[in-house]
């Protein structure tokens, strides 16, 4: 399997809420069409995660956050700075492919960030959206629950 068809899979989880043309969700680093040895998941890219990642013989990432400083991939801009300079190279020797799953991941029915927090919170079910990943959810609370 080729991180590209992870990618693609990523992609074919979207229920129609990601901007296809405004999203952050890419391979960020490495070759598309590297095989894959094994996939790891994080939250944040830190460069402990990253070796972390090449030591247990994975050479695919899926990340959550940013790979770099921020998350909208400016192209070379952000390669101005020498310790992103030296990350992207660590990467490339490693042989890492890092694919970032940002918007179909926060949407995800069911297990996504807004319905995992929702669901924590208790904030039942939507009163609004439509099922765009968006919906509103509200729940009364009372000061004491507050302090």
């Amino acid at each position: 399997m080729l991180a590209r068809h992870v990618d693609d899979y990523l992609r074919s989880l979207d229920g129609g809420w990601v901007d296809w043309d405004d999203t952050t969700d890419m391979v960020v680093a490495g070759d598309p069409d590297t095989e894959i040895t094994g996939i790891a998941v994080a939250w944040m890219p830190y460069r402990w995660t990253l070796q972390r990642t090449h030591d247990l013989g994975s050479n695919l990432l899926v990340t959550h956050e940013p790979t770099y400083f921020n998350g909208q991939h400016e192209g070379d801009r952000m390669f101005r700075f020498p310790q992103v300079r030296e990350k992207q190279r660590w990467i490339e020797e490693a042989g890492l492919v890092i694919a970032r799953c940002h918007d179909v991941w926060d949407r995800l029915p069911g297990i996504g960030i807004l319905d995992a927090w929702a669901s924590f919170l208790e904030l039942g079910d939507p009163l609004a959206g439509g099922g765009t990943g968006a919906e509103v959810r509200a729940k009364a609370l009372s000061i004491g629950w507050l302090t």
